[in-house]
């Protein structure tokens, strides 16, 4: 169909021979999603990049999708579901398959899964066969009970979570608190955190900034920018 589109990433191996190593299938139209389960799905594809951003997507696709990903012959590792209106019920579905999926990087960015979608991928992040190492869940309505799930989830031992994107949610200080505890444990794995954009005070930001003197070594980034500060605190560099 003329609305989907392939992109393929190639490397120029030293011998001047061309690899591929991925395939992205990209949908322009929620319309395309039947034909696209169907190719993620078919025998020996090699889709491995998925992105269906911006195509109003609501739980019912959400819940197509995440059978789609439990498939064998699905080999999609990489799904970006961002800025669609995909809710706690479509979250939820897509939260259960991933144990089952080959899923690593998930971006659902820009939807409204809310705190009882952050939680449905807090209980996927615990099972040891889930594989998600990256989760952008951005700008939907996350709060403390949200992310106070997510920062126990990246405690536990069979967490592979290393970046988290929860920026421009609803998480208070009893939320960064939760983080704050969590980077200090030896099962958490996160080296980039984003927890800017939320409505964090300044007592919890200088409680992370002391937590990541301990633990500079391990995380590369912990942003907590544009918060509820005071003048003279968020005047200074916050992406500690």
């Amino acid at each position: 169909m003329k609305s989907l589109k392939y992109l393929l990433l190639a490397s120029i191996l030293i011998h001047g021979f061309v690899k591929i190593e991925a395939k992205t299938l990209t949908l322009t139209n929620n319309d395309d999603l039947n034909n696209a389960i169907e190719q993620i799905t078919t025998k020996d594809n090699d889709i491995t990049k998925l992105v269906i951003k911006a195509c109003k997507m609501n739980d019912t696709d959400a819940e197509i999708l995440a059978e789609a990903l439990t498939n064998p012959n699905c080999n999609v590792t990489q799904l970006n579901i961002s800025q669609n209106f995909i809710q706690e019920d479509g979250a939820q579905a897509l939260a259960q398959a991933l144990p089952k999926s080959k899923i690593t990087k998930l971006n659902i960015s820009t939807n409204f899964i809310n705190d009882k979608g952050a939680k449905a991928f807090a209980n996927a992040i615990k099972d040891p066969n889930c594989k998600l190492t990256n989760l952008n869940a951005s700008s939907n309505s996350i709060g403390d009970d949200g992310a106070q799930a997510l920062a126990n989830a990246s405690m536990n031992e069979n967490n592979k979570i290393s970046n988290l994107n929860l920026s421009n949610n609803e998480i208070t200080s009893d939320g960064a608190k939760a983080f704050a505890n969590a980077l200090r444990d030896p099962n958490c794995k996160l080296i980039r955190l984003n927890l800017s954009n939320n409505i964090i005070g300044d007592k919890a930001i200088n409680t992370l900034k002391e937590v990541l003197k301990t633990i500079k070594d391990r995380i590369v980034l912990l942003n907590v920018k544009n918060n509820l500060t005071t003048p003279d605190e968020s005047s200074k560099d916050s992406d500690i």
